[in-house]
């Protein structure tokens, strides 16, 4: 909330100076009309109400000018702020622990993101130069009590009733905007886990499931945000009102002290171009309570992200090369399950890792990872017990789902380490994926990511994330199910690597049921649950 603060005064500094000319400004028109009422009609001054005319002329435009540049410099902020945002909260994402990452779910993240943009909103719209020139509707009330005297208290009386209104109207709205993110987070979470696994939902045929949750989940999003739209449109129509009937209650009521005399017609126009003038200010700080709730809810969201912890990177110089591995007494959970495993892996080798059920194993390599985190025990490595920060830092670990960046597929061949570049081309060259990257009209240049259709086969896109597992300069080499999605002809191209891998000094570890991969492991760790695991040692 801090940084939000300061973001927020520095781009009033900036266009404090523009905001005080435009406001002074302002003040021309009204002057002008006062004194072409007052003097120069009845004296018929044909001269100085040209001159009057000119120099009003002048002030409209120069003011148009300035609201011109006070627009460009907001907006210029917002942008500035928000580019900062997002270089903060990718740089937080990537360096902080997975676990935090984890309790805010996919839904928590992308609402965090798109905040940003309604946070940028805040500051480059209507409301925030309402918001500076609101000292300014103080001054412009005290000019039309000192033109018109107790008339000041009709735009007052007027816009205290409507914030009145507003305020208890948009009580109920708020909550129902606190709702709304909710449901909108676990929406969006829900359509990004659908995505995911729609090829998973049509094998099972849980698309009718699939169809009733989220039709549920969007029922309640639906109604609750349309709630919430009926009160802040009353709230809207009612500024709407206050603005309309600002000048509208002026001129009705001060041609009354006009026909007593106490008022002069020029003084009236005066008073209802000041009022209309003091709208503009009074209209910001009264939609400020009607645009609270969604204010809090996008700082509260971005806020979640920037206040991850990020984690510094480790110093593993001990850590290697990798002599040895051991597990003691690692407890984990999965499912409302505890699974422990005690051993070690052998080093310079191909570990191959079981349990019942096979998806404990699956998560298990991504605490050898450092990706999850376990409940009891330690892993010591070299001798050195390690956490998952130093895991995290020692490894490389390949999921069975293979995912794709926005950018070139050179770019993701390296991950966006172009010092790595020539080393996973080399491996493409090996799993023979370099002959069809080359046969696209781009070649290495295609871009994908942002595209709606891949032009690449999913056995393609599983090998481009192998080789940059591959690529990397690691002593521990983590896959997933190698065999996954790829073709019977890349079995053993995958193997041969692998026993390279092994031969060049890296500890691989794996998950799979393929012979191809199962007869190459020279050592085999076994996960057991817990309860299992204490019988096996009283026995």
């Amino acid at each position: 909330m801090s940084t939000m603060f300061t973001a927020a005064t520095l781009a009033i500094r900036k266009v404090a100076l523009p905001s005080l000319l435009i406001n002074v400004l302002s003040l021309a028109v009204p002057l002008t009309v006062l004194q072409i009422y007052d003097r120069i009609i009845p004296n018929q001054s044909y001269g100085t109400a040209t001159l009057l005319l000119f120099g009003a002329t002048v002030a409209v435009l120069l003011d148009s000018f300035l609201r011109y540049v006070r627009s460009w410099l907001l907006a210029a902020s917002s942008s500035q702020i928000e580019q900062q945002r997002y270089e903060q909260i990718i740089t937080t994402l990537s360096s902080a622990p997975s676990r935090q990452i984890t309790k805010l779910r996919v839904g928590g993240v992308q609402s965090g993101l798109d905040a940003v943009a309604k946070v940028k909103d805040i500051y480059s719209g209507s409301l925030m130069s309402g918001l500076i020139d609101f000292p300014f509707a103080l001054l412009f009330l005290f000019l039309i009590y000192y033109v018109g005297g107790e008339l000041v208290f009709v735009p007052i009386a007027v816009w205290v009733v409507t914030a009145l209104v507003v305020w208890f109207s948009s009580a109920k709205a708020t909550e129902r905007t606190e709702q709304s993110a909710k449901l909108e987070s676990n929406r969006i979470g829900f359509l990004l886990g659908m995505t995911r696994h729609l090829l998973g939902i049509k094998r099972q045929a849980g698309e009718y499931k699939t169809y009733t949750a989220f039709k549920k989940l969007n029922q309640q999003h639906r109604l609750n945000l349309a709630d919430e739209e009926a009160k802040q449109s009353f709230a809207q129509e009612c500024i709407y009102l206050a603005s309309l009937g600002t000048s509208v209650a002026i001129v009705i009521i001060g041609s009354l002290y006009v026909l007593d005399g106490d008022l002069t017609t020029g003084g009236l126009a005066a008073c209802s171009i000041l009022a209309g003038r003091a709208v503009a200010p009074l209209s910001a700080i009264v939609s400020l309570r009607l645009r609270y709730g969604s204010m809090q809810s996008s700082l509260h969201a971005v806020n979640q992200l920037l206040e991850l912890t990020p984690e510094k990177q480790p110093d593993i110089n001990q850590l290697t090369p990798l002599t040895s591995f051991e597990l003691i007494d690692v407890e984990f959970e999965r499912f409302g399950n505890t699974y422990q495993v005690n051993g070690s892996l052998a080093t310079q080798s191909l570990n191959l890792i079981t349990a019942v059920p096979n998806e404990s194993a699956c998560h298990f390599l991504t605490i050898l990872s450092g990706l999850a985190p376990t409940t009891s025990g330690d892993i010591k490595v070299n001798g050195i017990t390690v956490d998952h920060n130093q895991l995290r830092a020692l490894g490389s670990y390949t999921a069975s789902k293979a995912t794709i960046l926005q950018g070139s597929i050179l770019d993701n061949l390296c991950g966006f380490q172009p010092s790595i570049a020539q080393n996973a081309l080399t491996f493409a060259k090996k799993l023979g994926l370099y002959q069809v990257l080359t046969q696209l009209p781009d070649g290495l240049e295609t871009k994908i990511g942002d595209m709606q259709a891949i032009p690449l086969s999913q056995s393609s896109v599983r090998m481009i994330t192998l080789c940059h597992a591959l690529a990397l300069d690691n002593d521990l080499l983590v896959i997933d199910k190698p065999e996954l999605d790829l073709d019977i002809d890349s079995w053993p191209k995958l193997a041969e690597v692998l026993i390279n891998q092994t031969c060049n000094g890296k500890t691989v570890v794996i998950v799979s049921h393929n012979p191809v991969f199962v007869d190459l492991c020279t050592h085999q760790l076994t996960i057991e649950k817990a309860e299992e695991h204490k019988e096996h040692a009283h026995d």
